[in-house]
């Protein structure tokens, strides 16, 4: 009788660590899935901070810079094209 206490004791003891690891890799998983999320988020910040600087440099180009600024001070200087020109 002794010996099936200290089982049953045992038994227990075993089964409440094996529920604290669960519930402390639980734990885990949530910290790392939202520090995941963050980063997924920084970079996107930073991909499409580049995509903008990207498009900013190509309009600097001077052939574009004057077709741009052609566009604010005489927009009806600039030439209309067709669709499939």
């Amino acid at each position: 009788m002794a010996k099936k206490n200290k089982v049953e004791r045992l038994n227990r003891w075993l089964t409440l660590g094996a529920n604290i690891g669960v519930v402390l890799g639980l734990i885990i998983l949530i910290v790392e899935v939202r520090q995941n999320a963050k980063l997924t988020r920084a970079n996107m910040e930073i991909t499409k901070n580049s995509f903008l600087a990207e498009i900013e440099l190509n309009i600097a180009k001077p052939e574009f810079a004057k077709v741009w600024i052609k566009s604010i001070r005489n927009p009806e200087d600039l030439p209309i094209l067709k669709c499939g020109q």
